[in-house]
């Protein structure tokens, strides 16, 4: 049994295993081992991303390496129990823009390994929906006896989303639960429901199955993946993210290295020898079969979960070495070797910081893209406000214009600008220069002055009128005097009455009104402005009854 470290080596292994340093160069990564330069060569040449290649075919491993096979629960080691042991499950994100031959590597990785005639492959199905992870494996039937039975269908299967948007179309449909199964599966625990009607009735037990899924990401379509529900529950951390470009691919395509012999470990050969032995029907009730993890992968996981338990700050996230753990044990798998030593442990480590990177970069992706679309919304917000301002402006400046023409035909002259101002209601008084310019352009009016000074528009030397008005410049009748016709004087002869007052029953005084021959009710008209022929006001009617007294003198002398 090994040696338990001390509280000061189990803190350096925390921090150590948390550390943000920048990757090891990628010469040092793929040159630590031939399978791993094998995978690079046989990406370079066939012109894919290196790391992407790397992640379909630990995909491939993961998937014949049988699920009895585990990573040692948390806690004290050596105490024998299995309970609480963690599944070997992955879910992998291919990463790139459009055309940058993520799908060349997923077809690549099933042609250049040459897998053991005696390891069974898995069910490769496209990613659908949550239910349908399920029944990849078992299906339900009715016995002789009536009961519903598990029939087995596989005990491996890899799931692949070629395209983003399938993807963000299942997570995003009503009711879906693939961003659930998927958590679940990536952790080994049961699949499908046990109660439901017999045709649908799917139930694959903890540690029953070994899934893998793979999606190829674009970073600007990866939203479903990275959206605030996604990351609380925690489905992006389980990810190990994998640039699907190459910046260092060289220019001249090199020549492909042999097949990949993939030689499993005889661990792995003997789990899957009892599996065959006792039959699928007989997944979850086999023994699991640990593998061992070396000491700087256990101490690192123990104490980050106790980091959070205890609410500390900065305590490694723990899906985050969980998943570490689990590329470090099939990294060693695929090298041949049984269990994580400290190399393995190391080269997992190098992967995960690649991960982090490149999910940092689809992140910060999406934010730009975010930004991009506020921007863009806030633009076009911006625009409608100032269509729709404008649209008012130029309603309340043709009802200025509307005003301001009433006031110069009720004028029926010229009328200055300050007055015209007075005229306009103090609210909208701001858009009457612009107003005045609309009907002016229009023809509408005429301006005659010095045209606009300091003092306003127009200024003070500036007078407005209707245009068409009689004085305008073509009119009919311009300069030239009006015309009056002279006034005629009809005599009156009055009409002789009886009883008539006075000395004079010839002369009717009460009904005649001056010398024009005007009744009394023609005189009374005059009292109003513009009653009557002559348009005399009021005044001037009372002022020809206040003359009576002095035409019946002239007239008694002119009989004497």
């Amino acid at each position: 049994m090994s040696r338990t470290p001390s509280p000061d080596e189990a803190r350096r292994a925390v921090r150590e295993a948390a550390s943000d340093a920048v990757p090891a160069p990628d010469k040092e990564f793929w040159e630590s081992a031939e399978g791993l330069r094998d995978i690079r060569d046989w990406a370079r040449a066939r012109r894919s991303g290196p790391y992407a290649l790397l992640g379909e075919i630990l995909l491939q491993v993961g998937a014949r390496i049988p699920p009895q096979v585990v990573l040692p629960p948390l806690g004290a080691e050596g105490d024998g129990s299995t309970k609480g042991a963690a599944s070997l499950n992955q879910l992998v994100a291919s990463v790139g823009p459009s055309g940058i031959s993520k799908g060349a590597c997923h077809q690549l990785a099933g042609e250049i390994v040459a897998w053991p005639l005696e390891v069974p492959g898995p069910v490769y199905a496209p990613l659908g929906s949550g239910e349908g992870i399920a029944a990849t494996f078992v299906v339900g039937e009715k016995g002789e006896d009536g009961q519903v039975v598990m029939r087995r269908l596989a005990w491996s299967g890899i799931y692949v989303a070629t395209e983003i948007d399938r993807m963000t179309a299942l997570l995003g449909r009503s009711g879906a639960t693939l961003g659930s199964v998927l958590r679940a599966a990536w952790s080994g625990e049961p699949l499908g429901e046990a109660n439901a009607a017999v045709d649908r009735r799917r139930y694959v037990p903890r540690h029953g199955y070994r899934a893998g899924m793979m999606v190829h990401v674009q970073p600007a379509r990866a939203g479903a993946l990275l959206s605030p529900e996604e990351t609380a529950a925690g489905t992006p951390q389980r990810i190990l993210w994998l640039p699907a470009a190459d910046p260092d691919i060289p220019d001249v395509a090199p020549l492909p290295p042999p097949l990949i012999q993939w030689q499993p470990p005889d661990e792995v050969l003997l789990a899957i020898g009892d599996l065959e032995k006792r039959g699928m029907s007989e997944l979850g009730n086999l023994d699991l079969l640990v593998m061992p993890v070396c000491d700087a992968a256990r101490v690192a996981i123990d104490q980050a979960a106790v980091a959070r338990h205890r609410g500390e700050a900065n305590a490694l996230d723990g899906h985050a070495l969980l998943l570490r753990e689990k590329l470090a044990a099939v990294l060693a798998a695929y090298l041949g070797r049984w269990g994580v030593n400290e190399a393995t442990w190391d080269l997992a480590g190098h992967l995960m910081r690649v991960s982090e990177a490149t999910r940092s970069t689809v992140a910060g992706e999406l934010r730009r893209a975010e930004e991009a679309r506020n921007d863009a919304r806030g633009h076009a917000e911006a625009s409608r406000a100032m269509l729709v301002s404008e649209s008012m402006e130029r309603a309340e400046i043709a009802k200025v214009a509307k005003r301001a023409r009433e006031v110069l035909v009720e004028s029926g002259g010229w009328v200055s600008w300050s007055d015209l101002r007075r005229r306009i209601s103090g609210r909208r008084r701001p858009l009457l220069e612009d107003a005045i310019a609309d009907l002016l352009r229009a023809g509408d009016i005429e301006r005659d002055g010095a045209g606009k000074t300091a003092g306003g528009h127009g200024g003070d030397g500036s007078r407005y009128r209707v245009a068409g008005h009689p004085s305008h410049p073509g009119h009919p009748g311009l300069d030239q005097p009006k015309q009056r016709s002279p006034r005629s004087v009809t005599p009156v002869t009055p009409a002789p009455r009886e009883n008539a007052p006075g000395p004079y029953p010839d002369v009717e005084v009460a009904g005649q009104s001056g010398v024009t021959g005007k009744t009394a009710g023609q005189a009374r008209g005059d009292r109003n402005p513009g009653a009557g022929v002559t348009g005399k006001t009021a005044g001037q009617a009372r002022g020809d009854r206040g003359d009576r007294g002095d035409r019946q003198a002239r007239v008694k002398d002119s009989a004497a």
